[in-house]
């Protein structure tokens, strides 16, 4: 080829190029294009940065860009919101790209069109510059840290058969406790009362004994003191024989002895004494003082000829 021929060829190139470059330059548009590194190793990833600045109302058509471009796989795909840079918008588009093959790899250019404000039918198309890589197997160890050929992952967090024995006995012992505390709660001890532990019949003359000791005086005091007589006598039947003594009327108690086992003598003292006490008890006569020690000897009586052996012995 002639030189002549070269010129006009040379001279062909640089007028596409001014009719390219000169719509890009009157309508304000500037792309810039910058890559991160030139030099890296199997599955390094390169950040390829696309800056954009344009008047406001302009609208770009970028590339479609899916999985790959070109030989390189995209793992981020992002396009900033616009902002204010001076009297233009200013936006990045950034992509994060990988490849797995060594040598000498080149990122394609990216065609870019745009459309201006004050005219939407003219489309300009621009193009972004292609970015040279080389790929290496292995660096040298001073030249560039090292990076894993795919991004790491979550290792699966696993148990193993000890702990998971150990969380079953955990929750087993826990559920133990839980059961124990609700039986406990519906199941509470059962308090003896202390005078439960001996006979009915020591009980009665313990109490009796008490009332020998002051012998009342005004008619106040002697009501109180048959009334108390009474109330031990009701609470040793209903210990002895399993009645409702202290609820029962003396005719409903007279009734009672005779079906339980008691001598008739005995059932005849006792329905003998009870009217006695309620004459004082409920009609207000206020007996002789004579009267008063003769029916402390009568209750001691009856409650000791109506005596049972002793059912339920102390343990401490």
């Amino acid at each position: 080829m002639s030189r002549f021929s070269k010129n006009v060829i040379l001279a062909a190139f640089i007028g596409i190029i001014a009719l390219r470059v000169a719509p890009a330059q009157e309508s304000g548009i500037s792309i810039e294009t910058k890559i991160d590194t030139t030099v890296a190793t199997i599955g390094d990833q390169l950040h390829l940065q696309i800056n954009l600045q344009y008047p406001p109302g302009t609208i770009f058509e970028l590339p479609q860009i899916e999985k790959t471009l070109g030989p390189f796989e995209v793992y981020v795909n992002r396009l900033s919101e616009p902002h204010k840079k001076d009297k233009r918008l200013e936006q990045n588009w950034e992509l994060a790209l990988a490849i797995y093959d060594t040598g000498l790899v080149t990122i394609p250019a990216l065609d870019i069109k745009a459309r201006k404000p004050d005219d939407t039918t003219t489309v300009l198309t621009f193009q972004t510059v292609p970015q040279t890589i080389r790929v290496y197997s292995v660096l040298a160890p001073d030249s560039r840290e090292l990076k894993d050929i795919k991004p790491p992952f979550r290792l699966r967090w696993t148990i193993s058969g000890k702990t998971i024995l150990l969380i079953i006995l955990l929750v087993l012992i826990a559920g133990a406790i839980w059961y124990y505390r609700r039986w406990k709660k519906a199941h509470p001890p059962v308090i003896i009362d202390e005078k439960f532990l001996d006979p009915p019949h020591v009980v009665a003359l313990n109490q009796l004994n008490v009332l020998k000791e002051k012998i009342p005086v005004t008619p106040e005091e002697v009501q109180i003191f048959y009334f108390r007589v009474s109330e031990i006598l009701r609470e040793f039947l209903e210990r002895r024989f399993f009645i409702r003594a202290l609820e029962m009327t003396t005719a409903e108690i007279a009734e009672a002895l005779n079906l339980v086992e008691i001598e008739k003598s005995t059932a005849t003292e006792w329905t003998a004494l009870l009217p006695e006490l309620d004459i004082v008890k409920y009609a207000g006569q206020i007996p002789a003082l004579k009267d008063i020690i003769t029916v402390l000897e009568k209750a001691c009586r009856c409650v000791d000829l109506t005596k049972h052996e002793q059912f339920l012995w102390r343990t401490m």
